[in-house]
Formats: structure tokens, C-alpha cells, sequence
């Protein structure tokens, strides 16, 4: 009798030393999905920093763009501005100054 409760103590410690065995690989395959998981969150926030950033830049340099094209049209309306009026007439034609108009 005492062959068979050894033997049956055997098999439970062997059982017991599988379940503990499974628990720890289930352990380490849950840490490890936890590194992936976080590792995919990492690369994934990244990503959208990027994305921001070249949004960012593309925003900075369609700003940057408009206002050269505004300013380039405003040099040119000056240019023009400046060509149409006669020297020494100012903008208000022959006799200038407008101060006499209701004189």
C-alpha cells in the first residue's frame, strides 16, 4: 500500500510541478504580449507625432508661401502705383496738394 500512496504522491508533485510550470509560461507569454503591446502604442504614438509634425510644417510653409505672394502683389501694385503717377503731381493731378480746392 505504501508503493501505491508513493506513487500517487509522485503523480501529484508531478502534476503540481506542470501546473506551476503552465502557470509560468502563461506568465511569460503575457508579459511578452505586454511588451508588444506596448511597443505597437510607442511606434504607434510616433507615428502620429510625425504626422503632426510634417502637418505642422506644411501649414508653416503654405503660411509662409501665401504671405510672399501677397507681399510680392503688394510691391508689384506699389510699382505700378508708382508708374501711373507723374512725377512731382502727387495723387491729387496738376496743382497738387489739394489744400486750395475750397479756397
Amino acid at each position: 500500500m505504501s508503493e501505491i500512496r508513493g506513487a500517487a504522491q509522485q503523480i501529484q508533485g508531478a502534476q503540481a510541478v506542470s501546473r506551476d510550470s503552465q502557470q509560468q509560461q502563461q506568465v511569460r507569454e503575457t508579459r511578452e504580449q505586454r511588451a508588444e503591446d506596448q511597443a505597437r502604442a510607442a511606434e504607434e504614438r510616433e507615428m502620429r507625432a510625425e504626422t503632426r509634425t510634417a502637418s505642422t510644417q506644411s501649414q508653416q510653409a503654405d503660411r509662409q508661401e501665401r504671405t510672399a505672394r501677397a507681399q510680392a502683389a503688394q510691391r508689384q501694385e506699389a510699382a505700378e502705383n508708382q508708374q501711373r503717377t507723374p512725377a512731382g503731381q502727387g495723387q491729387d493731378g496738376p496743382g497738387g496738394g489739394g489744400f486750395d480746392a475750397f479756397a
